[in-house]
C-alpha cells in the first residue's frame, strides 16, 4: 500500500473503498510476500473492526501488532521465545485497546528477537526475517517484522516498542517513519520497561500518520507510574505548519558505539543542510555525557528487565526456566539482572536520569544563553521536541520511498493487486527497483545476513541463525558466548 492510513481512512469514511475489500488486499499481498520477508508469526483468520473502533479515526485500516509489547487477548504473546509459546494474555494492553478504539483492523502479529532485546529480528525460534528492499539483508530490530510489512506495502502503518533503537533502527533500514515517543507520553504494559528506557510507538510511512497515531496513543492510564505533560494541542496539525526559523542541535557521533558509518554520517550532514537551507539555525552540539558510564547504566537496567521478565513468565508457567529455554544472550542478561545489587540498579537509573537532564535547550551562539527549546533528542532535533514541529520541517508529508512489494492502487473503490515476484537482479521484491534508492541508502539498508541453514518449509517459523554482530556496543554477544561455554555461572 502506497497510500498512507490518513488517506485510506478518509477513502474508507467516504465510502471510496470498503474496510473489508482493504483488509482483503492487505491480506492477499502478505500471502504474496511473507514466504520471502517471514516477517509473520501469527494470521488473524478473520480480521474486523472493533464495534468500539467503528467511528475511530483510522476506521477500517488494516494493520500489524508486533509479537512484544502488544498484548492481544486470546491471541498468543510469545516475543519470540520458546518458553512463552503457549502464553496467552486475557486481556488487551491498554496500547492495543487504543489502537482497537481507533479503528485499526489487526490482520497479523510481526517477528522480533527474543525479547526485543537485539537490534535484528532473527531469533532462534522464528529464524531470520529478511529486508524487502534486499532479501538478503536485515531490517534491522527489534520491530523488523513490523518494518518488513510497512516497507512492502502490505500494512501502511503497525505497531512496535523501542528500548535502544528498536522503532528508529528499523525505520531506518527500511527506508521508513520511526519515532520514539517521550517518556510517559504513550503508557507502556506493566508500568515501565528497562527502567523506562522502553516505549510504544509506531512504524509508518508517512509523517502524518506517525503524528496522527501518536495522538491516537498518547494519554495517562491507570497504574502507570509518570504521564508526560500534555501537548498543547493535537500533533497532527502540526504536520505541514509552518514552525518558524528553529536552532537545531545535531551530531554524527555515535552515542554508545565507537564508531559511525560514513553513510550514516552523510546522512546527518544532508538533513541538517536542509534544515539551514530553510532558514533554521543549525548548529553541532551535544550533551556533554561519560558514554561508557552511560552504557554500563543501560546494560544493568536492561538486565534487570529481563531478568523481571523471565521470572513473571515462570511464574505464570508454574516452573522455573532453564538455560535450553532462552537463548545464550537472554540467559546471560537473566544471570547478571538476578545478582545485581538493588544498589547496582537505583545507581543505573540515577546515572540514566542524570544523562537525561545533560540534554539541554542548545546555547544561543549570539548571547550566549539558551533559547526557546532545540533540544538533542536524535542524531537531529528540532522545534521544541514535539514530534508534529520536528516533522513539518521535512517537506510535505514525509512520505517514504514507494515500497518494493505489493503496491496498492484503488481505482473506483475496488483495490488492485499487484503481482509480487522475486526481483533476482536486485535480490529484492518486484515493483520498484532497488536502485531508486540511491546508493547510500542501498548500503544502509541493513547488515548483510549469512544464515547458516536455509530457511524451513513456509518460510514463517524455520529456525536459521544468523551472526548478530555487536548489538547494544556493549559486548553482549561475547559475554553471550561466555554463557554458551559455561564461563559465566548460571542459575
Amino acid at each position: 500500500m502506497a497510500i498512507d492510513a490518513v488517506e485510506l481512512a478518509r477513502r474508507v469514511r467516504e465510502g471510496e473503498v470498503t474496510s473489508e475489500a482493504l483488509v482483503a488486499q492487505a491480506k492477499a499481498a502478505l500471502d504474496g510476500v511473507d514466504d520471502q520477508l517471514r516477517a509473520v508469526v501469527f494470521e488473524h483468520p478473520t480480521p474486523r473492526i472493533d464495534p468500539a473502533g467503528a467511528e475511530g479515526p483510522f476506521a477500517g485500516v488494516p494493520f500489524v501488532v508486533k509479537d512484544l509489547d502488544g498484548s492481544e487477548k486470546g491471541v498468543p504473546n510469545t516475543g519470540s521465545a520458546r518458553f512463552l509459546v503457549d502464553y496467552v494474555p486475557d486481556q488487551d494492553s491498554v496500547v492495543i485497546a487504543r489502537l482497537r478504539k481507533a479503528g485499526f483492523v489487526f490482520i497479523a502479529r510481526t517477528s522480533c528477537p527474543e525479547l526485543g532485546i537485539m537490534g535484528t529480528t532473527e531469533s532462534e525460534l522464528r529464524g531470520p526475517t529478511h529486508n524487502p528492499w534486499k532479501l538478503a539483508h536485515t531490517p534491522g530490530g527489534s520491530s523488523g517484522g513490523t518494518a518488513a510489512l510497512v516497507a512492502a506495502g502490505v500494512v501502511p502503518a503497525g505497531h512496535g516498542g523501542d528500548g535502544g533503537g528498536s522503532l528508529r533502527i528499523p525505520a531506518s533500514a527500511c527506508g521508513l517513519v520511526g519515532l520514539k515517543p517521550s517518556r510517559g507520553r504513550v503508557p507502556v504494559e506493566g508500568g515501565e520497561g528497562w527502567g523506562g528506557f522502553v516505549q510504544q510507538g509506531v512504524i509508518t510511512r508517512s509523517v502524518r500518520d506517525t503524528a496522527a497515531m501518536l495522538d491516537v496513543l498518547s494519554g495517562p492510564a491507570p497504574g502507570v507510574p509518570y504521564t508526560a505533560p500534555p501537548l498543547p494541542g493535537p500533533l497532527s496539525d502540526e504536520v505541514g505548519r509552518d514552525p518558524g526559523p528553529l536552532r537545531v542541535g545535531f551530531s554524527t557521533r555515535s552515542l554508545y558505539g565507537r564508531l559511525t558509518h560514513a553513510d550514516c554520517v552523510t546522512a546527518v550532514e544532508q538533513a541538517a543542510a536542509l534544515l539551514e537551507a530553510q532558514g533554521h539555525e543549525v548548529v553541532a552540539a551535544e550533551p556533554a555525557i561519560d558514554r561508557a558510564a552511560l552504557a554500563h547504566a543501560y546494560l544493568v537496567q536492561v538486565a534487570a528487565g529481563t531478568a523481571a521478565t523471565v521470572a513473571k513468565a515462570e511464574a505464570r508457567a508454574g516452573r522455573a526456566s532453564r538455560p535450553g529455554d532462552w537463548e545464550p544472550a537472554t540467559w546471560f542478561l537473566v544471570q547478571l539482572g538476578s545478582k545485581l545489587s538493588a544498589l547496582q540498579l537505583q545507581q543505573a537509573r540515577d546515572l540514566a536520569n542524570a544523562a537525561a537532564e545533560a540534554v539541554r535547550p542548545v546555547p544561543d551562539a549570539h548571547a550566549g544563553t539558551a533559547t526557546g527549546g532545540a533540544r538533542l533528542a536524535g542524531p537531529v532535533a528540532a522545534g521544541a521536541g514535539r514530534a508534529g514541529r520536528a516533522a513539518s520541517c521535512t517537506g510535505h508529508l514525509g512520505h517514504a520511498p514507494h515500497p518494493p512489494a505489493a503496491r496498492v492502487r484503488l481505482a473506483g473503490g475496488h483495490p488492485q493487486h499487484a503481482a509480487v515476484q522475486p526481483d533476482r537482479s536486485a535480490g529484492g521484491l518486484a515493483a520498484t527497483p532497488l536502485g531508486s534508492l540511491g546508493a547510500s541508502h542501498r548500503r544502509a539498508a541493513g547488515r548483510r545476513l549469512r544464515s547458516r541453514r536455509p530457511p524451513g518449509p513456509g518460510g514463517r517459523s524455520a529456525g536459521g541463525r544468523v551472526p548478530m554482530g555487536r548489538p547494544l556496543a556493549v559486548g553482549l554477544v561475547g559475554l553471550a558466548a561466555r554463557v554458551r561455554r559455561g564461563e559465566t555461572p548460571g542459575r
